[in-house]
C-alpha cells in the first residue's frame, strides 16, 4: 500500500543561528512558528523559490518559476507565508485554475493566486489556452 507523507511546512519551523546553541555543539536551533524570535526571511526565500522552480509539472515550474523569480523578494513574512500556501495546492488543481480551465473555488482562491492567474493570463499569446 502506497502511504502519503505529509508536506513539510517551511515557515512552521526555521532554523536560526543562535550563539548560545553553539556553545551546547549545535550551530542551529528549531523554533515554533508560534514563537519565533527572528527568521532568516532570505532563507525561506530561497527554499519558495526551490518549490516554485520544482514542482514536477514543467509547466508550473515554469510559470510559477518565472513569478517568483520576478516578485518573490519583494515579499514581507507574511506574503511569503501565504504564497507557500499557494504552493501547497496540488498540481491538477493548481494548473486548472491557473490555465483557466476551471474556475478558483472560493475555499482555494487567494490574492497570491489571483497575481499568479493575471501573470499567466499576461504571458499567453492572444486567443490561447494552455
Amino acid at each position: 500500500m502506497l502511504r502519503v507523507l505529509p508536506r513539510v511546512r517551511l515557515l512552521s519551523t526555521v532554523r536560526c543561528w543562535s550563539a548560545a546553541s553553539k556553545e551546547d555543539g549545535k550551530f542551529f536551533k528549531n523554533y515554533n512558528s508560534d514563537n519565533p524570535p527572528e527568521l532568516d526571511l532570505e532563507a525561506v526565500r530561497r527554499q519558495l523559490m526551490y518549490r516554485s522552480r520544482q514542482r514536477g509539472w514543467l509547466e508550473l515550474d515554469i510559470i510559477i518559476g518565472e513569478w517568483a523569480q520576478k516578485n518573490l523578494n519583494t515579499l514581507d513574512r507574511d506574503q511569503l507565508l501565504e504564497y507557500q500556501k499557494v504552493l501547497e495546492m496540488e498540481n491538477p488543481d493548481l494548473f486548472k485554475w491557473l490555465a483557466g480551465q476551471e474556475p478558483i473555488p472560493p475555499e482555494a482562491d487567494t490574492p497570491f493566486l489571483q497575481e499568479l492567474k493575471k501573470f499567466v493570463e499576461s504571458r499567453k499569446p492572444s486567443g490561447r489556452r494552455l
